[in-house]
């Protein structure tokens, strides 16, 4: 497809919601997104609908004599209700743009990520102090590009943070999501899991190994409309060892409509395995309303 194509097509489902709208005599379910934070929402899709959530991002990694900043566009996951309690996941990582400067050489690079298949089932839901839970079940699809800039360097760590380019693996990922309200403007969701994730050695050979992942983040509703979120979120090694990759963030989200909403967010990185900072905007919607 081509760059014309691409962006026609992106055109299209961003503005489909604002010209579909949504029937002021139905009841509209609220839209719960698995965006911006990086903790999944423990709820599913409504039955016979089709949730879009896209948007920005860029990171940057500093070290001594190394900087990199890569940006991913259009992130996407598509949520599809497959039953009341099942959903289907689909996603991609994005077109994804570097540069890389080490001991004064810049390096530039373009490339896409890889797809995503998966599924959320929701197993209960929240009932007195037993909160809303859900299983996420998802394995990424190597139809990405290699990583070509850090090919040209002995340091190939770049490859495998924030899924630059493509794994060249299947990597599955089991993750259990769970939220708790807490009165009526503050509620909680937290995530606990294992991902397994390839990266290239120095040597150039593939090495897949499994990391636990954890989150927390607190949800404030301003208003209606308006959201705000705090965040921690990090993965460690299950084998071997490594520092643990801990990151804090924070974010606003603000309801266009009942089934579309746009995000901001950011964030530090909390270890030397954790990027400097980051940051991204994205638009959510949800087809029919």
């Amino acid at each position: 497809m081509s760059h014309k194509n691409t962006l026609a097509l992106i055109c299209v489902l961003l503005l489909s919601p604002f010209v579909y709208g949504e029937d002021p005599d139905v009841d509209t379910p609220e839209l719960v997104t698995d965006r911006p934070d990086l903790t999944e929402s423990s709820s599913v899709v409504p039955k016979g609908t089709i949730q879009v959530e896209m948007g920005w991002s860029m990171e940057e990694f500093s070290s001594p004599g190394e900087d990199l900043t890569a940006h991913h566009f259009p992130e996407t996951l598509a949520r599809i209700g497959l039953h009341d309690r099942i959903e289907l996941r689909l996603g991609w990582d994005g077109g994804q743009w570097q540069d890389l400067q080490k001991d004064g050489i810049n390096v530039d690079s373009s490339g896409s990520g890889d797809m995503y298949l998966g599924t959320k089932i929701s197993l209960w839901s929240e009932d007195g102090n037993l909160p809303e839970t859900a299983l996420i079940l998802g394995t990424s699809v190597p139809t990405g590009t290699k990583c070509r800039a850090a090919e040209q360097l002995a340091n190939r760590r770049y490859c495998g943070s924030f899924n630059l380019y493509s794994s060249r693996r299947y990597d599955s990922s089991v993750i259990l999501a769970m939220s708790k309200t807490l009165n009526e403007r503050l509620s909680i969701g937290w995530n606990l899991g294992t991902v397994w994730l390839t990266e290239r050695e120095d040597n150039g050979d593939l090495d897949t190994f499994p990391r636990g992942l954890y989150s927390v983040a607190l949800g404030i509703s301003a208003t209606e409309r308006i959201g705000f979120f705090v965040e921690f979120f990090g993965d460690t090694a299950l084998s071997g060892s490594s520092i643990p990759s801990n990151n804090f963030d924070g974010g606003i989200t603000f309801l266009v409509l009942p089934n579309v909403q746009i995000d901001a967010s950011a964030g530090k990185g909390g270890s030397s395995e954790s990027p400097d900072w980051f940051a991204g905007v994205g638009i959510s919607f949800r087809l029919p309303g």
